[in-house]
């Protein structure tokens, strides 16, 4: 092998170097590596983990929320008659709760906690592999937030709200979306 051809593949190959590594660089800074971070949390049953990437106590609050303002909906249209009881009902109701509330909220995190060590997380939702992981997932981000979206086979999909903080990405709210939702999710980031 002659000199120049040495000295050309050696650059080639510090290029290549310099290449993987940036590329690793980016796709460590990014939602779907926070992610993927869970998803190994959750294999291994590593709650401690799990808690660094998805906020426990933001995504409970939120899902509780959702719920008791979907409730209230519905029962406030029952309290919009002119019937005294159907509005005392609703007041006693709403009372309640608001009284319900920490509660569930703290049967919620352990819920999740128990989820995480012992296992019991849906299979639909952890990838196969890493080609399938990658294929299923699709960020949209708008500077230090992102929307994630997480398809499944014949399950709904999920739809994670996620922020940076601290040089990583964290979940901090989820909605399960209709099907017809999910239509949108075409173009991905990293």
């Amino acid at each position: 092998m002659s000199k120049q051809i040495k000295i050309t593949l050696i650059g080639l190959l510090g290029l290549f170097l310099v290449v993987a590594f940036v590329s690793w660089q980016i796709f460590k800074d990014s939602p779907k590596y926070s992610l993927y971070q869970v998803y190994k949390a959750i294999d291994k049953h590593d709650y401690e983990t799990f808690k660094k990437y998805v906020n426990v106590e933001d995504v409970s609050n939120n899902v509780i929320d959702k719920a008791f303002a979907s409730v209230e909906e519905e029962s406030k249209k029952t309290a919009e008659s002119d019937d005294p009881f159907s509005q005392l009902g609703y007041n006693i109701g709403l009372g309640l709760i608001t009284q319900m509330k920490p509660r569930l909220k703290e049967e919620l995190i352990s819920g999740i906690k128990k989820s995480v060590e012992e296992g019991s997380f849906k299979n639909e939702y952890k990838p196969k592999n890493i080609i399938n992981y990658l294929t299923n997932i699709t960020v949209k981000k708008d500077g230090k937030v992102a929307d994630v979206f997480v398809k499944t086979e014949g399950k709904e999909d999920l739809k994670l709200k996620m922020r940076y903080t601290n040089k990583y990405w964290e979940v901090f709210n989820m909605d399960l979306p209709t099907p017809d939702s999910n239509s949108d999710t075409s173009s991905s980031e990293t």
